[in-house]
């Protein structure tokens, strides 16, 4: 999954990793990686050219859980949301 944040800030989810690119796309940074295997890429958007979200699902039997991670500098952090 690719979300552009702008022309040239992009994130890419892939498995358990937050990649993210200052020069669009020629060169990638791992800004996140979940605490453990087994976190796929669900969605995620950019609602302003600074702040985003992913939210992340861990597939298997029953419900899914999920963790949604913020990020207000276009990607370069993120930082998991508490619900509760």
């Amino acid at each position: 999954m690719l979300l552009p944040a702008d022309a040239t800030h992009l994130v890419a989810a892939v498995d358990e990793c937050l990649l993210t690119s200052t020069d669009g796309g020629e060169t990638w940074t791992t800004a996140y990686t979940t605490p453990d295997r087994g976190w796929q890429p669900l969605s995620g958007e950019f609602v302003t050219e600074t702040t985003g979200f992913v939210v992340l699902g861990r597939p298997g039997s029953g419900p899914v859980p999920t963790m949604m991670l913020a990020t207000r500098d276009a990607g370069q952090s993120w930082t998991p949301v508490s619900f509760g």
